[in-house]
């Protein structure tokens, strides 16, 4: 019950969370429009996942603290649904392990919130020895080194809206030389935006990990 008081809470206030605007309703009776409900749904796991961040930041930080989209990692993230399963059956079915949108969005908040002012330079020289401790650590680091500014302009730009297509498709090109050999990973909008908040998060935050 607590779990899901507090999911309210999270959505009332819109803590930590963006809003996606521009989408019009559907016209009641109407089949709901398939693409609007996934962007929906995306769009409010970020905010949820930033809103945990924002209201527990330690609880965040013990995921974050896992390699990112290790089973341990999967787990923890997976506590912040308990009691809510219908919002995480919608989730579960945008992506291969959904809980990467609740540890990108916890990554997004806490470097937004404590190291978003910082300069880029300074971000990047700081993490220097940052090491990856998986694969998708390894992609992550690449895609933010590879082009700070435009990676940021990723996590400037309001989930699923086109100012977001925009700039994950300037760091596109990044990618397929930061793909780690010997492994492939399905990239969409949401896993990418996921990559950028966490390459961001693991260099601002190397002792936490």
């Amino acid at each position: 019950m607590r779990r899901f008081v507090f999911l309210l809470a999270c959505i009332a206030t819109g803590a930590g969370a963006q809003p996606t605007g521009g989408a019009e309703p559907a016209p009641k009776g109407a089949a709901p429009d398939p693409k609007a409900v996934a962007q929906a749904a995306v769009s409010m796991l970020n905010g949820f996942a930033r809103c945990v961040a924002q209201s527990q930041p330690r609880e965040a930080q013990k995921v974050l603290a896992a390699p990112f989209l290790s089973d341990e990692q999967n787990k923890l993230a997976s506590v912040h649904f308990k009691g809510v399963e219908p919002c995480w059956t919608t989730v579960q079915a945008l992506q291969d392990r959904p809980t990467a949108g609740i540890v990108g969005g916890m990554a997004e908040e806490l470097y937004l919130g404590h190291h978003g002012k910082q300069s880029l330079d300074a971000l990047i020289a700081g993490g220097a020895a940052v090491a990856p401790r998986t694969p998708a650590e390894e992609l992550a680091l690449c895609a933010v080194r590879a082009d700070p500014t435009a990676s940021r302009a990723v996590l400037d730009a309001r989930p699923t809206t086109p100012e977001e297509s925009k700039a994950i498709a300037a760091i596109v090109p990044n990618l397929g030389g930061c793909m780690p050999q010997g492994v492939t990973m399905t990239l969409n909008k949401s896993t990418i935006r996921t990559l950028v908040a966490v390459g961001f998060y693991l260099l601002a935050e190397p002792h936490k990990t």
